[in-house]
């Protein structure tokens, strides 16, 4: 509240802050004049169990110290009892304050993040079992078998018609001129090869029906499918084309889905709350809350009926070290202090406020435990409590309200856009965010050398064998 310069300054000068120029405007519409003072024991106003005393801003007003208070002054009931509010100037609740924690490091394989682990298994178990369909569907589908029976046929009755047409000895022609036989000669020369070649042909296609979706290439085509690469191959059948047109519906959808999320889960920085709300806070030892001793905080912990919230109360009062705070700053300091070992219960709007504070450490998590709203307060009967109302509701209809929590809040917050109440923050890949690709990289190509390792070596062995054995 104190500006940084305020030993060089006198008077309201010294003050800024959202409670210094709501002042300002309300003095402005009533038209007082006003001198802003701190109350000396730093409280907002309770009353004393044992001496029945008001302390704090309330006490001030209650005791005829103060005209006005204008705080973050919760309206309750036992302080509507001695003083006078106005309408309400900000809505609030109680809510949780507690040290931000460290984001996580991406995994090695983050990228695999945006599909479950469930569906990656799915997706290898649908891979195998497309190929197994595709290989079964080619061996049952003749129309996946290659082969032309037509050459062997022809080859038949090239090699019938050169046997009808070759020459024949008569009985009696023993012998013959030189140039006949060796007509002949030729002409049975010639037709032997034709004849043999004929007959080699149509055993060879005939027995040379091929099908290419064999168990691998069953396999590739369905990898190249996936990876939307394509494939060298394609189904030939109707029913093996059913199959590859439903898996490639199959990899659009997947592969669609993957890279919609992609980007977000490699831009994201998270954080891993060990709190989400107040139930969290109440089934768990290991982190400590309170609250401020002395407040509406405390007093709605003590009078709740929720059972929550009274196994919280329990646990507060009955706490050794205490875990009560004498100011908020106190409660803020701890918690930056705690290694995330105490949570500080305390109003949504100096939650938020503080989390858009240097040095940027707290964060509130989980909604508001309950709705009030803050109000401007006047002693008992005041004659200021009427045009100090009005002047509010004139602000508040005038959007005034509003404009001056934005620029308290969040044009002059310290902690970049969205502040601490954003839990994830984008910003540039890094090499963390994609080293398991890398490795992958690494490791098919490690992977191909050794394997084409051991084909050359495969491959020279039956080659020595066979130089051997020739």
């Amino acid at each position: 509240m104190l500006k940084k310069n305020h030993e060089q300054l006198v008077g309201n000068d010294k003050y800024e802050g959202y409670c210094v120029e709501l002042a300002a405007e309300i003095a402005k519409h009533v038209g007082y004049t006003y001198k802003l003072e701190i109350v000396g024991d730093g409280k907002y106003g309770a009353r004393d169990a044992e001496s029945k005393m008001w302390n704090g801003m309330v006490g001030e007003l209650v005791y005829g110290k103060a005209d006005v208070a204008v705080a973050p002054l919760t309206i309750t009931l036992v302080r509507e009892e001695v003083i006078d509010f106005s309408k309400p100037f900000m809505s609030l609740g109680i809510s949780i304050m507690i040290k931000k924690p460290t984001k996580s490091k991406p995994g090695v394989f983050s990228f695999l993040d945006p599909l479950a682990y469930e569906i990656w298994m799915c997706i290898v178990f649908a891979y195998i079992g497309v190929s197994v369909v595709l290989f079964l569907v080619s061996r049952f589908s003749p129309y996946e078998w290659q082969g032309d029976d037509s050459d062997g046929e022809e080859g038949q009755e090239q090699q019938q018609r050169q046997q009808s047409f070759s020459p024949r000895r008569e009985p009696g022609q023993s012998q013959s001129q030189p140039g006949q036989n060796q007509g002949q000669g030729q002409g049975q020369s010639q037709s032997q090869p034709g004849q043999n070649q004929g007959q080699g042909q149509g055993q060879s296609q005939s027995e040379g029906h091929t099908n290419e979706f064999g168990i691998f290439n069953s396999l590739w085509f369905s990898l190249g499918a996936f990876m939307q690469q394509g494939c060298d191959i394609s189904p030939r059948s109707l029913s093996g084309r059913i199959v590859g047109g439903v898996w490639w519906f199959f990899t659009l959808i997947i592969i669609s889905s993957y890279t919609a999320n992609l980007a977000a889960f490699l831009t994201v920085e998270r954080m891993v709350s060990p709190i989400e709300s107040a139930e969290d806070l109440a089934k768990q030892t290991e982190i400590a809350y309170g609250t401020l001793d002395g407040g509406s905080t405390k007093e709605f912990f003590r009078r709740s009926k929720i059972a929550v919230f009274e196994k919280m109360w329990s646990y507060m009062k009955s706490a050794d070290p205490s875990v009560f705070v004498k100011t908020t700053d106190e409660g803020v300091v701890r918690v930056r202090k705690s290694k995330g070992r105490y949570a500080y219960l305390l109003e949504s709007t100096m939650n938020e406020y503080i989390e858009q504070r240097k040095p940027c450490d707290t964060m509130k998590v989980g909604g508001n435990l309950d709705s009030k709203g803050y109000g401007v307060a006047t002693p008992k009967g005041s004659a200021l409590r009427n045009p100090v109302n009005l002047a509010v509701l004139k602000l508040n209809e005038q959007g005034l309200l509003d404009k001056l929590k934005n620029k308290w809040w969040y044009d002059k917050g310290e902690c970049g856009s969205g502040g601490g109440d954003s839990k994830d923050k984008t910003s540039a890949l890094s090499l963390s965010n994609v080293a398991g690709v890398f490795y992958i990289l690494i490791g098919g190509l490690g992977l191909a050398m050794l394997v084409a390792l051991v084909e050359f070596c495969y491959k020279s062995r039956i080659e020595s064998r066979r130089m051997k054995v020739s």
